[in-house]
């Protein structure tokens, strides 16, 4: 599916060690594109894979990272949408 998704122009690879800067400017190119699946762009951000009951605000500025999102809201040009969701470990955890 995925090779089949790279030929058909509608993923985008992403070398995840390169900086964000270098990740957000392959995505606005691929927007500029303007080929057929390039106006919507869809990105899971990676999170913490540690197993918190309860954070305080200091612990999770200490966590979490800016990343894609930051410069998506940075940029401030396309509209954008954040969907936050919860309880995913009870479907699937990795670590179980």
């Amino acid at each position: 599916m995925v090779i089949l998704g790279i030929i058909d122009n509608r993923f985008i690879i992403i070398d995840k060690n390169k900086s964000r800067h270098i990740i957000f400017k392959q995505i606005l190119n691929y927007i500029k594109s303007n080929s057929k699946y390039s106006k919507k762009v869809l990105f899971y951000p990676e999170g913490t894979r540690k197993s918190h009951l309860s954070l305080t605000l200091d612990e999770t500025k200490n966590i979490i990272k800016p990343g894609l999102l930051k410069s998506i809201y940075v940029h401030q040009k396309y509209p954008n949408q954040i969907m936050i969701s919860k309880n995913k470990e009870k479907i699937f955890d990795e670590k179980k």
